[in-house]
């Protein structure tokens, strides 16, 4: 884990990655096993103008980074051939999407294409209520 937390500082430093968001789901995985949290998988594509979009306008939104602190947080580049499998499993077809997982993986909601901040939060506020029940 050593590994991928220096793998992605150095993403972020090179501007290749969200800061506070790890590049794969394994990493997100682990991280929530330790923290318990629910996991925000999105899912996109480099250089798509609707993932820059989707990570300029919502994902860097005040109001989206004012809730990260309760979920682990990972970007997924499905044109990477190591990220191909993940999309797979979780059935992308569009980008960008927004997958919310369990710590142990199972899918809490799901959001496909362009969604504005408030519905993001909307749908990761009811995953947090759910958690606590």
């Amino acid at each position: 884990q050593a590994i991928e937390k220096l793998s992605h500082s150095a993403a972020n430093q090179a501007g290749h990655q969200l800061p506070g968001f790890y590049s794969s789901h394994q990493a997100a995985l682990a991280a929530a096993s330790e923290d318990d949290q629910p996991i925000v998988l999105v899912f996109g594509r480099s250089g798509d103008l609707a993932t820059e979009d989707f990570k300029n306008q919502v994902l860097r939104s005040s109001n989206v980074q004012s809730v990260k602190e309760h979920f682990i947080l990972a970007f997924i580049d499905i044109e990477q051939s190591v990220h191909q499998e993940t999309a797979r499993r979780f059935h992308i077809k569009t980008t960008p999407s927004v997958c919310v997982v369990d710590r142990t993986g199972r899918e809490l909601t799901r959001l496909s294409g362009s969604t504005p901040a408030h519905a993001l939060i909307g749908r990761l506020a009811v995953c947090l209520r759910h958690k606590k029940v």
